[in-house]
């Protein structure tokens, strides 16, 4: 009897001992940090955003430096490092890159990071890898070490870079319905989106479109018109027969 409750005893020790090493290991602090990027935006679009960083020195250095980089252009940093709340430093920068000092016994528990700037000029397009007309709005790292280092990306595009990828998606499903009708055209209206020819590449992408909507039973247009043209010279002929026969019966009276 003895041992058996020397062996329960063990176990419950043990069981506390792991529930209390799991809560440690649950609840240990560390950096956190949040924000959006920007939403999709034409070259040339003014755009901004906003990171918070709380808890700067959980599991880090009493001092160090964060610093912040964009792709964006003529763009400004407003850097506010806070205690619970309340205003300790206030850093105005201009330029790609900003580095803000931190130091525990400033007491900071917050850095709100607000960058704003234009959206730089997109060279490169590429219809099937959207991801490679992003930029990269903000790219935040801590200088020795690694709680931070975190990456905020946008897409970008032109007025006629954006209406040619709509016409291309558009003219993609529906040669997906036709089970390929159209894919000439399409293909070739991807490869000028890609050489920046997007006049061509929305007509192509329209004429992809066409082919694929006519495959599946429907009339060419050109075809529609000239029923309803006919259909309107018929009846245009029957009404004035139709007067003339009226004026005919008139005049026998």
């Amino acid at each position: 009897m003895k041992m058996s409750w020397i062996h329960s005893s063990r176990g419950a020790i043990l069981g506390v001992l792991l529930a209390c090493s799991l809560v440690a290991v649950g609840t240990a602090a560390a950096v956190s940090v949040s924000g959006g990027a920007p939403a999709p935006a034409e070259n040339g679009t003014e755009v901004s955003m906003t990171v918070t960083v709380e808890d700067p020195f959980a599991n880090a250095p009493d001092q160090w430096t964060l610093r912040g980089e964009t792709q964006l252009q003529d763009a400004t940093w407003n850097v506010e490092v806070l205690n619970q709340g309340r205003l300790v430093t206030r850093t105005d920068t201009a330029g790609t890159n900003f580095s803000q000092p931190l130091d525990f016994e400033e007491g900071a528990t917050t850095v709100n990071v607000t960058l704003t700037g234009t959206v730089p000029a997109l060279n490169t397009f590429d219809y099937e890898n959207r991801s490679a007309e992003n930029y990269t709005v903000m790219h935040l790292t801590q200088s020795n070490g690694n709680a931070i280092d975190q990456t905020w990306r946008s897409h970008r595009f032109t007025a006629a870079s954006q209406d040619a990828r709509q016409a291309i998606d558009a003219a993609a499903d529906a040669v997906e319905d036709a089970g390929g009708t159209g894919d000439d055209d399409l293909q070739q209206a991807i490869n000028a989106y890609d050489a920046g020819n997007f006049d061509n590449a929305e007509s192509l992408a329209d004429d992809a479109q066409t082919a694929a909507e006519e495959s599946q039973g429907g009339l060419p247009i050109v075809l529609i018109g000239g029923v309803v043209v006919v259909l309107l010279l018929v009846a245009g002929g029957g009404y004035y027969y139709y007067q003339s026969q009226q004026g005919g019966d008139y005049k026998l009276q």
